[in-house]
């Protein structure tokens, strides 16, 4: 898609999820800004106070950069990547370590999912996720190492991931609910404040640790004024929609 929304996708998509954090009892207390580590010098930039507590709520409508690397995630080929620079706050540490024992990969070419968070059913297909890095995060292939499945590039599919943590003493709780483009996330916050609406506001109210998981199409149009797809044309479906946990690990016997 040649449009420029996917450098506003975060803004767009906070503006879908308030629509139904109000309706859970959550109030806008704020944007948390995670500069670059590489630009936190700059005199005109001024540490603030943020002390979260257990009710609070943090949702992050961006991919987690858990590890962008100048490394394709796929192919090894060096070059550089989409990536999101890291702040390296102790706030953005904290919040990341909560979530990297759920992914063996987190970038924008690949989601791969730890082998400890049990999925079933037409989930498990898309453990392993790969994704074009530019011109948009459309899925290419999906599914183990060993058979990988090809959608047809026509109909520009693409993965809206959804992680519910439960709270923790001094942090809040984590929401983290993205795709790997900017316009596919922004498409993914149009679907959890329509389609999904009820299932995200249940989560929200019951605090459990929670995974979703939606495939849906991208259109290669941009609807104006009102930037809203037709919900028929995102074609969206759940694939996962289960308790987060983590498994132990299978340790082999030694005879």
């Amino acid at each position: 898609m040649n449009s420029q929304i996917h450098k506003v996708r975060d803004g767009l998509t906070s503006l879908h999820v308030s629509t139904f954090l109000a309706e859970c009892g959550y109030q806008f207390a704020g944007a948390l800004l995670n500069i670059p580590s590489v630009l936190q010098s700059r005199p005109v930039l001024r540490e603030s106070a943020f002390q979260p507590s257990a009710d609070d709520l943090i949702w992050i409508s961006t991919r987690l950069p858990l590890h962008e690397t100048a490394k394709t995630a796929t192919t090894g080929q060096k070059r550089r990547l989409r990536i999101i620079d890291r702040s390296e706050s102790p706030l953005e540490n904290r919040i990341l370590s909560s979530f990297e024992p759920y992914f063996e990969t987190c970038c924008r070419t690949r989601i791969s999912l730890s082998q400890s968070v049990p999925l079933a059913k037409e989930a498990h297909t898309y453990r392993i996720c790969d994704f074009q890095e530019f011109s948009g995060g459309i899925l290419t292939q999906h599914g183990a190492i060993e058979t990988r499945l090809r959608p047809p590039q026509a109909d520009r599919l693409a993965i809206g991931y959804l992680f519910s943590l439960p709270p923790q003493e001094g942090l809040g709780r984590l929401i983290a609910a993205f795709s790997t483009g900017g316009t596919e996330t922004l498409i993914f916050g149009q679907l959890l404040s329509t389609a999904f609406r009820e299932r995200v506001k249940t989560i929200l109210r019951t605090g459990e640790a929670r995974l979703l998981i939606a495939r849906f199409s991208v259109p290669e149009y941009v609807p104006t004024p009102l930037l809203a797809f037709p919900r028929h044309e995102l074609a969206a479906k759940l694939i996962a929609d289960q308790p987060l946990v983590l498994e132990p690990a299978a340790i082999p016997l030694s005879v």
